[in-house]
């Protein structure tokens, strides 16, 4: 069974991989969770990192990839803001990185116009999730999707993969988040959200 699920795994990255092989290092033999941040022109990429480094501690390594990505037709600002979050993350990496919690960043700033985007930049760091697992043949690891802009509880690594271990049936999940209702953006940016999040409970609940 394990070397049915080795052999797709290749088979896909060969036939499906937008690039190749990104990260040099070896992963952790414990590696249970990759977590997948998509970066474009992001005024912050601390608070996210802040955030998952102070999650508690689950029952095996976490890598954090960052995908720093642009069209390659974008303008220099947004490529030096890419570039100056980029040497923010490796950083940081440097200052609160350890043995079973490293991140890594992917610099993709020639995506094709036609096909750049969020869902570009997600692929890439899934297809590069599922090299790290395969590097380490644990081929029911968990690729776990967040933003950049956004923070989780400190039980978010623990608890989804407590829940994804009692329950062996699930292969995906949506998780439950909040906006934030205030902050350092302008007032109306709050006032939009509250009437969004208003519209999801009256509209679609």
């Amino acid at each position: 069974m394990e070397n049915r699920k080795a052999g797709s795994l290749n088979t896909y990255l060969t036939k499906h991989a937008f690039v190749p092989k990104q990260i040099p290092e070896t992963p952790a033999e414990d590696l249970g969770i990759v977590v997948v941040i998509p970066c474009f022109n992001e005024p912050d990429i601390l608070r996210i990192l802040s955030s998952l480094k102070n999650c508690d501690s689950p029952k095996c390594s976490v890598e954090i990839v960052i995908v720093f990505n642009c069209p390659e037709d974008a303008s220099i600002l947004v490529k030096q803001t890419n570039q100056k979050r980029s040497e923010e993350a490796r950083n940081f990496s440097k200052e609160h990185g350890r043995k079973h919690f490293q991140i890594h960043t992917i610099v993709a700033d020639q995506l094709p116009t036609k096909h750049a985007g969020v869902g570009l930049a997600r692929k890439i760091g899934m297809d590069e999730a599922v090299r790290r697992f395969d590097l380490t043949e644990n081929h029911l690891g968990l690729i776990l999707n967040v933003d950049a802009d956004c923070t989780v509880a400190t039980n978010y690594l623990s608890e989804i993969l407590d829940g994804f271990a009692k329950n062996e049936k699930i292969n995906a999940a949506s998780i439950r988040y909040e906006h934030m209702l205030s902050g350092p953006e302008p007032q109306e940016v709050y006032k939009a959200i509250v009437l969004y999040e208003l519209y999801l409970r009256y509209y679609i609940r």
